[in-house]
């Protein structure tokens, strides 16, 4: 995992925390539309790859 991703975690830990346990397609398409995850160019895959070990 690179250092993108590690903060992409980190990000997902403080402010989305639990997010994957309910609807992780919902919850990948409402963290994509965060200026965060938008701004730095992140792809949906990269946002539940990334749920998915923040868990």
């Amino acid at each position: 995992m690179g250092e993108d991703m590690a903060d992409l975690v980190v990000w997902i830990r403080e402010n989305a925390p639990g997010c994957s346990k309910t609807d992780p397609d919902a919850a990948a398409d409402a963290l994509m539309g965060t200026p965060y995850v938008h701004g730095r160019g992140y792809s949906r895959w990269d946002v539940l790859k990334a749920m998915m070990v923040a868990v």
